[in-house]
């Protein structure tokens, strides 16, 4: 048997045994919530039965927006798993870590990266200008709010 034979035979085993998806799904199907099991609409992208944080649409964790839901849950699932009382305080402790460490990092530079975008120079100047004031601001009022419950 040469190559080509060789080649030719898979290429028509694979296509013996190749069925699409057209033959599974019937066309007034729904796709169905990870979470939940619920059937949502093919054009949402999260489920608004249990409003759960994995996608529906598997396109949704490419979007620019639409992802911030998707690429953030990990934060929202450790914090979640803190309150249970099944987790060990080791796992606690490791998780409150990685909130406290990661988080406002990725909350704070957000904003910075959205700027970065912006192609108008003097637009993009005044935005991180103001992004800085509001972060200056929200850590003056933490501090003022621990000041006010120490005494």
């Amino acid at each position: 048997m040469t190559e080509k034979d060789y080649d030719n035979s898979l290429h028509e085993n694979k296509q013996a045994n190749e069925i699409t998806d057209d033959e599974f799904i019937p066309p007034d199907a729904w796709p169905v919530c990870p979470n939940c099991c619920q059937p949502c609409n093919p054009l949402q992208n999260y489920c608004d039965n249990c409003n759960s944080n994995q996608v529906i649409n598997p396109l949704a964790s490419y979007m620019p927006f639409v992802n911030i839901r998707f690429n953030y849950d990990i934060f929202l699932t450790m914090l979640r798993k803190i309150t249970h009382r099944n987790v060990s305080g080791l796992r606690k402790g490791l998780y409150l870590f990685a909130i406290v460490i990661f988080a406002p990092v990725f909350a704070l530079g957000l904003p910075f990266l959205l700027a970065a975008k912006i192609k108008n120079p003097l637009f993009k100047n005044i935005l991180i200008a103001a992004i800085c004031i509001i972060i200056l601001a929200l850590i003056i009022f933490l501090l003022l709010l621990k000041i006010k419950t120490l005494h």
